[in-house]
């Protein structure tokens, strides 16, 4: 297993999550509008980032968290993190609950620690669970040590009980490195293995 796959069942169950927490209240117009983009990713990307920002002119929540994921650089965009970031930030105010975690994550990229934290703190505060990982996570990223484990352990729990592939993995290598103390390694490593299965599933089932 790599990275690529560890990263893509996070993306996949975060996605498969947030359907029902996405705004749809747009104008069917609007909808069918997006669809066509949508459509256009990966054979014309450079056509379907115009018609995103159109409609994210027109106030598509949809259309400005897909502006922004195409200004990332990984569909043939040059990448531009100022405006992905922008686009994120704009999709967060329109009710994209998948925005607030990608501007969360673009200000921590940026080195803005002192603003990721509170994006994330409304996510936990309203329960959903994509928030409670990346927040622990990347706690742990910026300072990675016992004390910060065990700080964000009741967050992590709060993800893996509800699913978050990231989260079990972090728990399981948590444990086995002792965070939680060296009578808990083996159970680590037990976790360790379920997460590398549930990891394997997923991708393959994808």
């Amino acid at each position: 297993m790599n990275g690529n796959a560890f990263w893509n069942s996070i993306y996949k169950w975060e996605e498969d999550f947030s359907r029902e927490w996405e705004p749809w209240d747009e104008s069917e117009e609007l909808r069918n509008r997006a669809s066509e983009a949508g459509r256009l990713v990966k054979t014309d990307p450079a056509l379907a980032l115009q018609k995103f920002s159109e409609l994210a002119d027109e106030g598509s929540a949809f259309a400005m968290r897909w502006a922004g994921t195409l200004h990332l650089g990984n569909y043939g965009v040059e990448e531009n993190l100022e405006l992905a970031e922008d686009f994120f930030r704009r999709g967060l105010c329109a009710g994209s609950w998948i925005s607030t975690i990608s501007y969360a994550s673009l200000l921590f990229k940026r080195g803005a620690h002192d603003l990721w934290p509170s994006t994330l703190a409304d996510g936990i505060e309203n329960e959903y669970i994509p928030a409670f990982f990346w927040h622990g996570w990347n706690s742990y990223r910026l300072h990675p040590s016992k004390r910060t484990a065990v700080e964000g352990r009741e967050s992590m729990l709060r993800a893996a009980d509800a699913g978050h592939p990231g989260a079990k993995a972090m728990l399981a290598r948590w444990t086995a490195r002792g965070r939680f103390g060296l009578r808990k390694i083996p159970e680590g490593i037990r976790m360790l293995r379920a997460a590398f299965d549930d990891t394997i599933s997923s991708n393959t089932t994808g």
